[in-house]
């Protein structure tokens, strides 16, 4: 494969409706009020899905949740999977005859 070097620009974002969506797939923040659930989900529409973020995110889900054996990194891993998207954009090869 002969491909040429481009520059490509990684976009990633979340948003609390995939969160949302997500907890209520797996009944998760069972444990948790109105108040806090909003908080939680005002975070990701605030914030950049970061590691420390998602990290956050997933502790506050645990903290609210009655489900025995939840551990931080399956949350984790489970916040990237279904919340976490992930844009590119490859630069265009500029024509000669463009500015």
């Amino acid at each position: 494969m002969a491909a040429t070097e481009k520059k490509i620009k990684e976009s990633i974002t979340w948003e609390a409706e995939a969160v949302r969506s997500m907890c209520v797939w797996y009944n998760w923040y069972d444990a948790g009020n109105s108040a806090q659930y909003d908080a939680m989900l005002n975070f990701v529409t605030g914030h950049k899905p970061t590691k420390q973020n998602i990290y956050k995110v997933a502790c506050d889900i645990i903290e609210h949740s009655t489900e025995e054996g939840l551990y931080i990194e399956a949350v984790m891993f489970l916040i990237h999977k279904d919340c976490i998207n992930h844009f590119y954009t490859v630069e265009k090869r500029r024509r000669k005859n463009e500015n």
